[in-house]
């Protein structure tokens, strides 16, 4: 595989996020035990054509449907931003993991976790709404709000 391709470099940035100690991102990767189940560049590029096709404009790998999963075989797509801003990781808010975030056009969507199981509201107009949507779901599950 040539180093000019889309492919190589996509492979390259996975094993840097997941394996390099000295990456920014390796926090939020390799220091979470993701890693890539492709040993080479050569394999991983042979899978993606094969499985997911060529790269679209505008879009990059996802890790999808489990965004704490690895790079592997049933954990992939190819996304688009807003689509890979709705499959972020929950935060830690101090109390709870719980988030609210934007949608394209305006929308939100509120979104928490409880026993590993992820909860999603209604789409909504307003972060604030969305947030009310979170504690009216929590409240009829019986948790603290």
């Amino acid at each position: 595989m040539r180093k000019e391709s889309i492919y190589y470099w996509c492979y390259y940035n996975i094993k840097q996020r997941c394996y390099n100690t000295n990456y920014a991102q390796y926090k939020d990767y390799g220091g979470r035990g993701i890693t890539c189940f492709w040993q080479d560049a050569v394999s991983f590029e042979e899978w993606i054509l094969e499985n997911l096709g060529e790269k679209p404009e505008g879009k990059s790998l996802d890790r999808y449907p489990d965004n704490d999963g690895n790079y592997e075989p049933g954990n992939l797509r190819w996304a688009t931003i807003p689509e890979q801003q709705a499959n972020r990781r929950l935060h830690d808010t101090g109390k709870e993991w719980k988030w609210t975030y934007a949608l394209p056009y305006g929308r939100w969507i509120g979104k928490f976790s409880h026993n590993k199981k992820v909860y999603h509201t209604r789409t909504c107009a307003s972060p604030e709404e969305a947030h009310y949507e979170v504690l009216q779901i929590r409240s009829q599950m019986g948790l603290r709000c």
